[in-house]
């Protein structure tokens, strides 16, 4: 391990070289992963593979799962990828000098778009390209894998008396005289609209109840309409073919009807009238109940006139005299309107089952009828007998059909599968192999010098004090604010002494505000409108779009972009939370400096910025959101027909996802997962800062622990060789004193001074009954240079620099604010006394 820890970089590029290790190791593994993905039978590098395919909830889970790792993976890879931003954001004392000769700060120790422009060009290049190859990654690392779900529409229709599963004589298409797709005897055959027409002009009235008479016009091309909701058409002359599907269909529901299960009319009703995909139940018998008989006599059923035609035209497949136990049967489909957030669908058989036909979407589930009664025929529905056309008549007796039970076949075990789309994978290894490159080229190449912490800048300033904030003390991060929004010049050495003679002492006010204030309300603003437009693009996803399917690809990830987006602000404002506690702690007692490379009694830094107990809880809350954002809005793929697959159904799509060509690709959403959002945003994300920010600050210092002017100007260490490195604002009296000595001035008839401390003085305290140890830890102490040792902020002797630039008004004491180590004695600053 010592062995291991002598090879590694030190400071910053130790946690830089394991990142890079760490996302060189998730490319490996993507990419054998997504080799052993392309080697599989009848995959390519440009499709997908089928990963699993099985049980619904078993698959619904396994989707959970690998959601869950693949935000694990991008979690990782994209906090890698904030770590190097960070650290590329962070300036040199180089480039801090040049924005500070304009009065202008950059931010020390926190992620900052505004550095980007005082920094250099390979650092501003390699920034960007962590941000661009972050992309891919939001937009597409969730949609690698896909779960394909099944929601069944088909469904057969079957209306019979109970003889009819008891062997009883049939004869298709059933008592009814209606073929699939046929509402009566009337209907004909249009070969070319491949469905049947009713028998009656083109245009044909309808009365209902809240429309009055409603015109059903035409079919198109001279075509009569053709009638809707009988099921799918099929040709007449199929039902004289003892070989052909339907009759093949109604010959094996026949037999096999007596095993389904039960349903009392009630369920049945619910089951079948009603916008449910066929998941529980397939195909159906409604058993009509008629007494004792076993089925209806044709001639009874209706009379065709003595001239109509229609008489030789049926008795050739259904025997006019003998009982039938078929009333009708026809293929149905229960098909919904993916754009519709109501219940609406199309139930093709709903006018068999006593629903106005033209009454092509259910908006509403019917209401149940107890007892059952079915009104099949249209006539019979709308009072016009006329409309069974020319010759026929209903007998009366037959108007209802009444329900007494109902036989459904239980639903096959519907197929989920889920599986991995090889194109979007290798993107993806693509961004992260680009993100590993230019890691490691930073590690490399980037420069030492960069001043990743605030212990960085304050090592820096106090090693080579800035000139340009000499005398500027009492800085504070409202008067940098200022300063950013102000007229400026460039500064030089020869408007020095324009700018140095223009330093004047202020008034300290002790403050104790909250950390809310202390943070620019520009930070609160981008934190929150970010979150608040990730929300909203969430809530968005519940309006059904009609989108490309590309498009509908693009926003169903681009919450992964705008969260990331969300976690980059509200990382940079705890950060900035967090620095300034750190900065205030400095004026309560004396503290080592944190920095990237120790030494001395200093301390190494966290990852960055912020300690690991909150940086690693942070990390989690970004997975979790991604996480939970890709359950919210997704890519769905959905087969079985029963959402209307219209919208992007696609050879090159079903090829892609392995799915049938009545399959849907579209927006999905999930209310339950969105609500979670919404409710743990509040808890985890809109609640924590603002919590934080309500904290007082204890200390009694300048307020802007990230802004390098604040930082620069509390640098300016008063220089103690012996007394000879303090001096007089003006020619006063000085006064002798067992612990040091005292720089005075006349205020109001009474002395006040500051203590200038002997280091010769601080070194012989001890008695003679102290043990050497102490005394030579002491001195061991004190041999450190400053920025070595520990240190506190607060108040001491003017430095010899600002003795004769400062100005006074009335003889006032004048004394000077910034870090010192303990020889400088330092003292917190008092309300109504003046600093500079």
């Amino acid at each position: 391990m010592d062995l291991f820890q002598a090879f590694l970089p030190k400071g910053w590029r130790r946690s830089g070289t394991i990142n890079v290790t760490l996302a060189y190791v998730c490319d490996i593994i993507l990419l054998i992963l997504w080799s052993i993905s392309v080697s599989r039978q009848d995959t390519s590098p440009t499709g997908s593979t089928i990963i699993f395919s099985g049980n619904c909830d078993l698959s619904t889970r396994l989707n959970l799962i690998l959601h869950l790792l693949v935000n694990i993976v991008s979690g990782v890879i994209l906090a890698s990828s904030n770590f190097f931003m960070q650290v590329l954001n962070s300036p040199s004392r180089k480039e801090i000098d040049e924005a500070h000769s304009w009065l202008r700060s950059v931010d020390i120790g926190v992620p900052s778009l505004k550095n980007l422009r005082h920094v250099s060009r390979f650092k501003s290049i390699s920034w960007l390209v962590f941000l661009f190859s972050s992309f891919p990654i939001h937009l597409f690392f969730n949609s690698v894998v896909f779960h394909t779900a099944y929601e069944g529409s088909q469904w057969h229709l079957t209306i019979a008396t109970e003889a009819f599963i008891k062997g009883a004589p049939y004869f298709p298409p059933g008592a009814s005289l209606s073929p699939s797709g046929a509402a009566g005897p009337g209907y004909k055959w249009i070969e070319g609209a491949y469905g049947y027409a009713p028998p009656y002009n083109i245009t044909y009235y309808h009365f209902n109840d809240s429309l009055g008479g409603c015109p059903f016009n035409g079919y198109g091309n001279g075509w009569p309409s053709p009638i809707w909701g009988y099921g799918e058409s099929v040709a007449w002359d199929h039902y004289r073919n003892a070989s052909s599907a339907i009759y093949q269909s109604i010959s094996s529901v026949a037999i096999e009807a007596g095993a389904w299960d039960v349903l009392n009319a009630t369920s049945c009703q619910m089951e079948y009238l009603s916008c449910k995909p066929r998941t529980d139940y397939s195909d159906v018998v409604v058993i009509i109940d008629l007494e004792d008989s076993a089925g209806w006599i044709r001639s009874e059923v209706f009379d065709f006139g003595s001239n109509s035609s229609l008489t030789s035209h049926w008795d050739s497949v259904v025997h006019p005299d003998k009982a039938n136990s078929l009333w009708f049967s026809a293929q149905c489909a229960t098909v919904r309107d993916p754009q519709s957030r109501e219940a609406s669908c199309n139930n093709t058989c709903n006018g068999a089952l006593g629903q106005n036909d033209s009454l092509f979407f259910i908006q509403d589930v019917p209401p149940v009828q107890e007892p059952w009664s079915i009104p099949f025929f249209p006539p019979v529905r709308l009072h016009n007998q006329s409309l069974f056309g020319e010759g026929i008549a209903l007998n009366y007796a037959y108007n209802a059909l009444l329900v007494d039970y109902c036989l459904a076949r239980p639903a096959a075990h519907p197929v989920c599968k889920v599986g991995v789309s090889n194109a979007l994978l290798l993107v993806v290894i693509g961004s992260i192999l680009l993100k590993a490159i230019q890691g490691t080229i930073v590690v490399w190449k980037l420069s030492s010098e960069s001043l990743v912490t605030p212990g960085d800048a304050i090592q820096s300033f106090i090693s080579n004090p800035d000139s340009r904030t000499q005398g500027l003390g009492t800085l504070q991060i409202a008067d940098s604010w200022r300063l950013e929004y102000g007229l400026r010049r460039r500064w030089t050495p020869i408007a020095a002494f324009d700018f140095t003679t223009s330093i004047n002492p202020r008034k300290w006010e002790r403050k104790q505000p909250l950390l809310f204030y202390v943070i620019h309300k520009n930070h609160w603003i981008q934190t929150y409108s970010f979150l608040t437009a990730n929300l909203a693009l969430l809530l968005f996803g519940l309006i059904c779009l009609n989108l490309t399917f590309i498009s509908t690809l693009l926003f169903a990830n681009t919450p992964q972009l705008i969260f990331s987006v969300c976690y980059s602000v509200y990382n940079a404002i705890i950060t900035r939370l967090q620095v300034e506690k750190e900065w205030n702690s400095f004026s309560q007692s004396y503290q080592p400096l944190r920095v990237s490379y120790p030494s001395g009694h200093q301390v190494s830094t966290y990852r960055l910025q912020l300690p690991y107990g909150l940086s690693i809880p942070l990390i989690g809350i970004s997975i979790l959101f991604h996480w939970l954002a890709s359950s919210a809005i997704f890519l769905y793929v959905v087969d079985g027909g029963y959402l209307d697959g219209e919208l992007y159904s696609s050879s090159s799509l079903e090829n892609i996802f392995h799915v049938s060509n009545n399959s849907l690709i579209t927006l999905g959403y999930s209310t339950g997962f969105i609500l979670l959002v919404l409710i743990l945003s509040v808890v985890l994300i809109i609640c924590p800062p603002l919590i934080f920010g309500f904290q007082r600050l204890r200390g009694n210092m300048v307020f802007g622990g990230s802004n390098s002017l604040v930082i620069s100007a509390a640098c300016h260490v008063t220089t103690l060789p012996g007394t000879e490195g303090a001096s007089c604002l003006t020619e006063g009296n000085q006064s002798d004193s067992p612990r040091g000595k005292f720089c005075c001035l006349p205020v109001a008839n009474e002395i006040i001074g500051l203590m200038v401390v002997d280091i010769p003085l601080l070194k012989s305290q001890y008695t003679e009954s102290e043990s050497v140890e102490n005394r030579t830890q002491v001195e061991k102490e004190t041999s450190l240079p400053l920025v070595q040792r520990k240190l506190r902020w607060g108040a001491m002797v003017l430095p010899r620099e600002v003795d004769g630039l400062a100005t006074f008004e009335n003889e006032r004491m004048v004394s000077h604010l910034g870090f010192g180590g303990e020889e400088h004695n330092i003292t917190e600053p008092e309300e109504v006394r003046y600093y500079v």
